[in-house]
């Protein structure tokens, strides 16, 4: 994954604690409707008392907002006095594609980040040296006096669990190739609040309430219903919403379309 740093709004920093910074940490920004540019826009004017960080992803753009190397005021605790780098990621895409393309470049940037840092690329570990998630500081850094949880909720928004993530920044991140296999019967997909895609029921169908032909079936869906698809597990799909316990066969949707 490549990707080129726009440092329109690059401003100088405090020094937060001293050298050796051991980590870098992963953010994501809270904000629903913000784009990079505009987050960036706002880390150039914004009072730095109140928090800041290195650099901001999103739109495909990587946007570098304060020098590396130099600690932050970025997660509310001892762990500031360690950040060699802070990583934002948008939380405003509408389609997977969007959130796609810039999870890539954001795993990537704080990989690339660690190695410039002579940091190891483990995220969450328990060493105190690596990349660590705003989650994981809240929990375990010293003195710590935030609440704040990302950007875990926002990744498993679009079907990114931790261990994925883990695995994405430790073995680096794989092109996504989702859409070439996504329709396929036995791909896995992880539950998301966003479909992945719908489809129409090819014949009439029981609904099942678990992803087996052994629970007890919850309601009649005609041949042609329109239904969504939120996560798909050994050949059956969960429709209706992220935590409906509504699953069909996956082999009986048709004219499927991929969001």
């Amino acid at each position: 994954m490549t990707y080129t740093e726009d440092t329109t709004y690059l401003r100088q920093t405090p020094q937060v604690g001293v050298a050796p910074y051991r980590q870098v940490h992963a953010h994501s920004t809270g904000n629903p409707t913000s784009k990079a540019s505009g987050e960036a826009i706002y880390m150039s004017n914004k009072d730095l008392s109140s928090g800041f960080y290195t650099h901001v992803v999103g739109n495909g753009k990587v946007y570098q907002t304060a020098y590396v190397g130099q600690g932050a005021w970025d997660v509310g605790g001892e762990w500031n006095n360690e950040t060699y780098g802070a990583v934002e990621l948008i939380e405003s895409h509408q389609t997977y594609e969007e959130f796609r393309r810039d999870y890539e470049i954001y795993v990537q940037v704080l990989r690339d980040l660690a190695t410039q840092g002579g940091i190891p690329i483990t995220l969450d570990s328990n060493s105190l040296e690596g990349i660590k998630t705003h989650y994981y500081c809240t929990n375990n850094q010293p003195n710590n006096y935030s609440d704040h949880v990302d950007p875990y909720p926002y990744l498993a928004k679009w079907g990114i669990t931790k261990e994925q993530f883990k695995k994405d920044i430790e073995q680096g991140v794989t092109s996504n190739t989702t859409e070439v296999d996504i329709l396929n019967t036995y791909t896995e997909l992880a539950n998301r609040e966003r479909p992945y895609y719908r489809g129409f029921l090819s014949l009439d169908y029981q609904v099942e309430t678990e992803p087996n032909e052994g629970s007890k079936d919850k309601e009649f869906l005609p041949r042609g219903t329109e239904v969504y698809v939120y996560e798909k597990k050994g050949g059956w799909s969960r429709i209706g919403s992220p935590t409906a316990q509504q699953w069909i066969e996956d082999d009986y949707l048709v004219d499927c379309f991929i969001f």
